[in-house]
């Protein structure tokens, strides 16, 4: 999923007659460097691996390339829709549940009555929900948002594109 900055040959022809190769390699350079230090602070961080892998590739002066070799990035920048999830090479998926704590203001117990239990001298219940593993035939995954950290690294950019270019041109 990469993004790239490059000149075509024909932008290339009436730049030419506008600004100098270094210049516009310069601008091109500045360009790929701002979206690039974007992309890496806004990449979501579970693992650290997504952010790890976004890498700025130079080409040539006049093209660059930002990205991941990682399929799944595809995968965070743009969201899913919901879907079905069927082992392949297994009979069945393995995955774990719980492990983690939680804090309640009560817990109401159905087996009980209704019996609802609340905290004695804290403002929350503290417990414990066991790590369980499960097995499925499938799984109906509910899709995921978009976390678009590719596009508001764009975003910025074109918020920016004047400032870079000043700074290249030597115009403020």
């Amino acid at each position: 999923m990469p993004v790239e900055f490059s000149v075509t040959v024909r932008m290339k022809k009436r730049l030419e007659d506008i600004i100098s190769r270094e210049k516009l390699s310069k601008f091109l350079e500045e360009s790929a460097k701002f979206v690039f230090t974007e992309v890496k602070e806004h990449t979501p961080v579970r693992t650290g691996k997504l952010r790890e892998s976004i890498s700025l590739i130079k080409i040539n002066d006049l093209h660059y390339v930002i990205g991941s070799p990682l399929e799944y990035a595809v995968f965070v920048e743009k969201g899913t829709r919901p879907h079905i999830i069927r082992p392949k090479r297994a009979r069945a998926l393995r995955f774990e549940l719980g492990g983690q704590t939680v804090f309640a203001a009560y817990v109401v117990q159905p087996s009980r009555g209704g019996l609802v239990i609340t905290p004695k001298r804290r403002r929350a219940l503290k417990f414990e929900i066991p790590r369980k593993v499960v097995f499925a035939k499938k799984v109906e995954h509910p899709g995921t948002e978009p976390r678009s950290f590719f596009a508001r690294a764009l975003q910025k950019y074109r918020a920016q594109l004047r400032k870079i270019w000043k700074s290249v041109m030597g115009g403020g």
